[in-house]
């Protein structure tokens, strides 16, 4: 009886350090964990995903949208932001503001977001930023006349 209390013993403190040891992954993987594994421009979308990528855009081509898949280690619900911004010299500044889109409860996702194409002819950047404001990706993309 003793050798099965201390075999019980024994797969309870393993259980225990495999848990203590996961939960140090996820706290250093920070709040929201979301990676950003691919970020792609398009003029169209066919069921979620683009039809066509382009990184050029004619100001009469109507909508521009950045495709986004990400990974959410945490599975937990949560917000990223997009946003289109005039490209500057160096890297996009965090705490932007974008267009809000819920990130659901999922291990895996993808989403996008759009805009018009009637911009000011010149060089853009779609930028993802998690719901606290700091960069995750950013892709370049020009509107031509």
């Amino acid at each position: 009886m003793r050798q099965r209390a201390s075999g019980r013993l024994v797969l309870g403190l393993v259980i225990a350090v495999v848990i203590a040891a996961a939960a140090t992954v996820v706290a250093e993987t920070g709040p929201g964990g979301i990676t950003i594994t691919e970020i792609a421009m398009a003029s169209s979308m066919l069921n979620g995903v683009p039809e066509t990528t382009a990184t050029s855009f004619p100001r009469t081509g109507g909508w521009i949208y950045c495709f986004v898949r990400l990974e959410n280690p945490s599975a937990a619900e949560t917000s990223i932001l997009v946003s289109f911004e005039r490209a500057t010299s160096g890297d996009p500044a965090a705490g932007v503001t974008g267009t809000p889109l819920a990130v659901p409860a999922r291990p895996r996702y993808r989403t996008f977001a759009r805009t018009g194409s009637q911009k000011p002819a010149g060089s853009y950047r779609c930028v993802v930023r998690d719901s606290a404001g700091s960069v995750l990706e950013s892709t370049p993309f020009e509107i031509t006349e």
